[in-house]
């Protein structure tokens, strides 16, 4: 495969990407966040933060790796590792709590 086709699949599975992620965050953008959080719990409520900032800080990533740029050295990088870190704790915590019931 040339280099012209791999760049064209590339961007062909970016664009499903996309439009798999504007299918799955649909609800979200039609109504604000506090009113999606009111009907959560606070576990799930922490869910959902993490997933949306984890969904922003992934999608920059992705705009810096499109455009060329090293973003291992870039201070996304850093952003998403701390994610990784809430992640981690709120694993634990729904392990926790599932064990409890």
């Amino acid at each position: 495969m040339s280099k012209a086709q791999q760049a064209i699949a590339a961007v062909d599975h970016l664009s499903s990407t996309l439009v798999s992620v504007d299918a799955a965050t649909s609800e979200l953008s039609e109504r604000n966040y506090d009113e999606c959080a009111v009907e959560l719990s606070p576990l799930e409520e922490a869910k959902l933060s993490v997933s949306l900032a984890y969904s922003v800080a992934s999608l920059y990533f992705t705009l810096q790796n499109a455009k060329g740029e090293d973003s291992t050295k870039h201070p996304i990088q850093n952003e998403l590792n701390g994610i990784r870190g809430y992640v981690k704790q709120i694993q634990e915590l729904s392990k926790a709590d599932k064990e409890k019931d």
